[in-house]
């Protein structure tokens, strides 16, 4: 396939552009690295994973499954582990980056507007913060944003069968990575189709193709789905609408539009102000035939289309959104839902104004800027432990995870007997330290039930004569009272502490730690002997 790449510009672009893989792979590098050297306590989401990925299944909850199948396949790679944990969400966030480099080339967009469009990434919050300290969907509903873009735009300069097959496949992958995919999906095509070219290329023969492959991978999962209908919707319900039960209806949607106004904003804040200081005026002066910009100029013109795609694809965005809100009375609306269906913006900006790649001035500055952005992300990044603190509002990442472990096997639990937990924090964390036990989560949330309880875990178990250890947050409402616990376990055997958590500002034992604990209930049942049971105490 022949790439479409804009005329050079003024002056040759310098290693920063010609050598973009080698800057990204430094990047992600100085990610793991990050990460490895601040905790070996796991955020929500990274537990999460863990928990969930120590089995393939249709579904897990109110999300699609596709990011814990890959887990699990890298689970299976590089064990369960915290590194398998980054390499998996820096591929992606790399692969991000890779495909909206290629959809920018494809568009005409030279070395210096390409590198600029994927890099202004790290200008969006959910990219240069969030998604350094947690989130794991989110993440690879930005891969597969990307990934359909860059097959949408190869599909319509060279339209075939093959390319239909693509985007099948990326339909289906960005369903099976986030459910709010589909609005990023109906836009996208949309907007396709309302150009005379693209829709050509959206109808040509073979069109078919893409709706059949998409069916069919998504089928499985779909099945599921239906099942658990109920469950679902009641949950995504509870995050979109947070207004009072009272509020009437006009008083739910106008908050809703404002709560959309806000994050709208703040999604692409910080690349506006960059972009704004880095070019100036330079935005809004168009470059003259003749001038030395003319090149470029007319390379634009030859992209208009491209323009037009994502201008009206933002704007479907934009539209879909305020429909959401006035129907169905959305009253939350949170930066890391949104700003994934926005990752588009900065391509459409710099297709739009092509001639900037002639201002080696305003692409200093902006590189700049962005590199800034990137640098301050990974030390607030690796500061954040000890910032929470020195907040005394210590989190996750602040537990002391290698005690429990430690205090665990100093209890007597011989590493493979299953972990039933209450709180998916320690439950992911622990499997870092005993990879061949299961780890029970209680109320199942793997499968999104209900139940406040873990009875019918702990029955289970003791009817196969199996060993079991409960881990129980004390500064927190219990799953399972305490009573109700040591019934399940044998008077005999069984082993109960309360232990005391340091908070950590550092995984290193000797980092400074707070006066306050976390603390954690542990009930040890070794496995039954063969005879009579002991009777519940």
């Amino acid at each position: 396939m022949t790439t479409t790449t804009a005329t050079t510009a003024t002056a040759a672009p310098g290693g920063l552009y010609t050598r973009p893989w080698a800057v990204l792979l430094l990047f992600v590098l100085a990610h793991v690295l990050m990460r490895l050297s601040v905790s070996t306590a796991l955020e929500l989401d990274e537990a999460e994973q863990m928990v969930w990925s120590q089995h393939l299944a249709l579904g897990y909850g109110v999300q699609p499954p596709l990011y814990t199948w890959l887990q699990w396949g890298f689970n299976l790679v590089f064990g369960p582990s915290l590194l398998s944990l980054i390499l998996l969400k820096q591929s992606l966030l790399a692969g991000t980056y890779v495909l909206l480099w290629l959809a920018a080339r494809h568009q005409g967009l030279g070395l210096r507007g390409a590198w600029w469009a994927a890099a202004s990434l790290l200008l969006f919050p959910v990219v240069g913060w969030m998604a350094v300290r947690d989130l794991t969907h989110t993440v690879l509903l930005l891969f597969c944003t990307a990934w359909l873009y860059w097959a949408l735009v190869r599909h319509i300069a060279r339209p075939r069968p093959a390319g239909f097959v693509v985007l099948g496949v990326a339909l289906a992958v960005g369903m099976l990575a986030k459910y709010s995919f589909a609005l990023i999906a109906a836009a996208l095509l949309g907007a396709a189709l309302l150009g005379p070219g693209s829709r050509r290329a959206l109808l040509a023969r073979g069109w078919w193709l893409a709706p059949l492959v998409a069916l069919t991978l998504l089928m499985p999962h779909a099945s599921w789905a239906l099942t658990h209908g109920d469950m679902i919707g009641q949950r995504m319900a509870g995050k979109l609408h947070q207004a009072a039960p009272a509020a009437s209806a006009v008083w739910t949607r106008l908050t809703g539009l404002l709560e959309l106004a806000r994050t709208l904003l703040l999604s692409v804040l910080l690349w506006m102000l960059v972009a704004a200081l880095a070019f100036g005026r330079q935005w809004f002066r168009h470059a003259r035939l003749g001038a030395p910009g003319a090149s470029t100029a007319q390379a634009g013109q030859a992209t208009s289309p491209g323009v037009r795609l994502l201008a009206a694809y933002l704007l479907l965005v934009v539209l879909a959104l305020l429909a959401l809100v006035l129907v169905t009375g959305t009253s939350s609306l949170k930066v890391r839902w949104v700003e994934p269906m926005l990752i588009l913006l900065p391509t459409a900006a710099f297709l739009w104004r092509p001639d900037l790649q002639d201002q080696p001035g305003g692409g200093r500055r902006f590189v700049t800027g962005v590199l800034c952005v990137a640098i301050l992300g990974l030390v607030m990044a690796a500061a954040r432990p000890a910032y929470n603190l020195y907040k005394n509002r210590p989190d996750d990442v602040n537990l002391d995870t290698a005690m429990l472990a430690q205090a665990l096997r100093q209890a007597g639990y011989d590493g493979r007997s299953p972990i039933v937990i209450t709180r998916l924090a320690l439950g992911g964390s622990m499997r870092l330290y005993f990879p061949h036990a299961p780890v029970l989560a209680c109320p199942h949330l793997s499968h999104g039930a209900t139940q406040r309880d873990c009875s019918t875990v702990l029955e289970t178990l003791n009817a196969q004569g199996s060993g079991w250890l409960l881990l129980q947050d004390k500064d927190e409402d219990a799953a399972l009272s305490a009573s109700a616990a040591l019934a399940f376990a044998s008077p005999t055997q069984r082993v109960q502490k309360t232990l005391a958590l340091p908070y950590r500002a550092a995984f290193n034992p000797s980092s400074f730690t707070l006066a306050r604990t976390h603390r954690v209930w542990l009930l040890w049942q070794p496995p039954r002997t063969s005879g009579p049971a002991d009777p519940p105490a």
